[in-house]
């Protein structure tokens, strides 16, 4: 065993016991303080009692120590980078975050894309059947996604709206209250489309955006911003 100083953020146990789950002897772990250091740079609200939530959901699972020391490797950390930024980029729940863990197991974890308004549509045709068979969704229940006015094409963008469809619906909700949503997307759409009318110079051309796409990552933060920090009614 060896340590190196907790200021560092490098490596503090060269070689620990191997329980079920492990990583291999020998390779350098850190402290649950030098991990959320590690990663203060891009996730600067990071906190120790964050990774400890995330381990009690079961995405991280720490090495311990003979010592009985809760240690973690490069192999977590990536982990834990990719889970922070499916939230911040993706928006997408800890429980798709996990499938998407446990899917990527023994392989690389997927790219985390970023906000996908920001990306190209995907037009390419797909049938009913297809988006059944990709989002777990039955007919009859994307005919009615289909009325609700939430899809609006059969098209791989389709399959997105399906899939988010099903995760909600393991909440109670059906496509009848997510015509709410539907609307209050219009909303939106029209709001960026007025304001992309009349080009300002505003601080898109600072990330790579142009006009449109640096409203429509504004917004979405907006977002997700009340949904989160709005109080309870």
């Amino acid at each position: 065993m060896r340590c190196r100083s907790a200021s560092t953020g490098l490596p503090i146990w060269s070689a620990v016991s191997e329980p079920e789950g492990s990583v291999s002897v020998g390779r350098p772990l850190w402290r649950i303080g030098e991990v959320v250091g590690a990663l203060a740079e891009e996730f600067p609200d990071l906190t120790v009692s964050k990774v400890r939530y995330l381990q009690s959901r079961g995405l991280i699972t720490p090495v311990r120590t003979p010592g009985g020391t809760r240690v973690y490797s490069r192999a977590h950390v990536d982990t834990l980078r990719f889970i922070l930024r499916s939230q911040r980029d993706d928006f997408l729940p800890l429980a798709i975050i996990a499938e998407r863990i446990n899917a990527s197991v023994g392989q690389a974890l997927p790219t985390v894309t970023g906000p996908m308004l920001l990306s190209a549509p995907d037009r390419r045709p797909l049938s009913k059947a297809e988006l059944a068979e990709g989002s777990g969704l039955g007919i009859e229940v994307i005919n009615e996604c289909i009325e609700q006015g939430l899809i609006r094409g059969l098209d791989a963008g389709a399959l997105t709206v399906c899939q988010a469809v099903a995760a909600l619906m393991g909440y109670g909700l059906d496509p009848r209250h997510l015509r709410a949503v539907r609307l209050a997307v219009d909303r939106e759409v029209a709001l960026m489309e007025a304001v992309a009318a009349t080009p300002k110079g505003g601080m898109g051309a600072e990330h790579g955006l142009d006009e449109r796409d640096a409203i429509t990552a504004a917004i979405l933060r907006l977002h997700v911003a009340l949904l989160v920090h709005s109080p309870p009614a």
